[in-house]
Order: C-alpha cells, then structure tokens, then sequence
C-alpha cells in the first residue's frame, strides 16, 4: 500500500439497510475515486468518524464517479444499501499514504 498504489474495494453484496465501509488500514489513507452501484439501486453515503454520522448524499439512478473522497481508517465513507434488496457495491481510488 505505497502513495499512488490503486485502492480498491471489491465488489460485495450488502444487504438492505446494511453499510460498505470505504475504509483502508490503520495505517493508510486514499482518496476515492469512483463508487460503483447497480443501476436504479437506491443508496445513502455518509462520512464516518467512529462516533459521528453526517448523510452527504444519496441517488437511486447510478454510481459515482470522479469523486474525491479523502478517507482515513479513523474517518471515511460509507454506503448504505436503501434499495429495498440486497445489491452488490464496489469502489476504487488510490493511497496517498501507506
């Protein structure tokens, strides 16, 4: 996980009403880049501290992408699936730190 290394979380189902966490290691950080989710799947993105939950955004037509989500393993993103079923969920970006 070296600076400039592809940061990326695979793709996995996640249940409605559940979370995809966009958060690297202890020691990384990355900027994400594009979120990728099912065509016509409603979802939620908030940011995350641990303790505290901010709703930033939400759709229900596509993805994301060219985004710069700056993410930390203490602060980062997450997807919740509000899409009234289980869909599968992926993002990429890159490290800035290792």
């Amino acid at each position: 996980m070296a600076a400039g290394d592809a940061y990326i979380v695979a793709p996995a189902t996640v249940t409605n009403g559940s979370f995809m966490d966009l958060q690297p290691a202890s020691t990384a950080e990355a900027v994400v880049h594009n979120i990728y989710a099912p065509e016509g799947s409603a979802y939620e993105l908030y940011y995350f501290d641990g303790t505290d939950t901010i709703k930033f955004d939400h759709d229900a037509a596509v993805g994301r992408n060219n985004v710069q989500y700056h993410v930390t393993n203490g602060s980062y993103v997450r997807i919740k699936n509000v899409s009234g079923s289980s869909a599968i969920f992926a993002a990429d970006g890159m490290y800035t730190h290792g």
